[in-house]
């Protein structure tokens, strides 16, 4: 079991082999999920017998593997395929349905070596979301599905979403047609479409200025 990277913008462009293997394998298909330089992975734990509750995590400098206690202080103990992982704020996040609230819980940490996770937010829907983005004011911005809701904690720390609250809907996007200077074309043979957080870029697009330039 080995596993290889590809480094963007590197000098010899090509595949190279990790300094040491994954310690467990990686479920999948998936996408890592990338916070505080290091990407996150869920463990294939259908094809070996002992794993812990925890994350895969590679660090980008060193190239190493470790591993992320993942919601090790919830009972009852939530199974990673109901878990939704994200980065919210600078910090890691796990997202889940709560059956007996029949409400969604958030928790967040910000270590990511020895975290204790911490329940953020309780948000007051039985579907499941995930939080987008947050703002100063304590809104949030839910997805469910393919809508995108603005979001309200009360005096209570329940987190509120409404329907008319609704901001965003992917069925309701236009496009420019040609020759049209006024929305109106709705999208045809549209195969996928996704809405994805924001990522701070791991490498510059554009080379950085010199120094020395005047």
């Amino acid at each position: 079991m080995g596993m290889e990277v590809f480094t963007i913008n590197g000098q010899d462009g090509s595949w190279t082999p990790t300094l040491m293997d994954p310690p467990y394998l990686i479920r999948c298909p998936q996408t890592a999920i990338y916070c505080k330089g290091c990407l996150f992975y869920f463990i294939d734990k259908g094809n070996q017998r002992y794993s812990p509750r925890g994350l895969i995590r590679f660090s980008l400098e060193d190239e190493t593997f470790g591993i992320t206690p993942l919601l090790n202080n919830v009972f009852p103990i939530v199974e990673d395929e109901d878990i939704v992982l994200h980065e919210l704020d600078g910090e890691l996040c796990a997202t889940f349905v709560c059956e007996s609230l029949q409400r969604v819980l958030v928790y967040m940490t910000k270590d990511i070596l020895d975290p204790e996770w911490h329940r953020c937010y309780i948000i007051n829907v039985s579907n499941r979301c995930q939080p987008m983005a947050s703002f100063t004011n304590g809104r949030i911005i839910i997805r469910e599905n393919n809508c995108l809701f603005s979001c309200y904690k009360d005096a209570h720390g329940i987190t509120h979403s409404v329907n008319e609250d609704r901001i965003f809907d992917i069925h309701g996007l236009r496009f420019l047609g040609p020759n049209e200077d006024t929305v109106g074309y709705a999208w045809k043979d549209l195969y996928w479409l996704d809405l994805l957080s924001y990522t701070e870029s791991l490498v510059p697009v554009t080379p950085k200025a010199s120094l020395h330039a005047s």
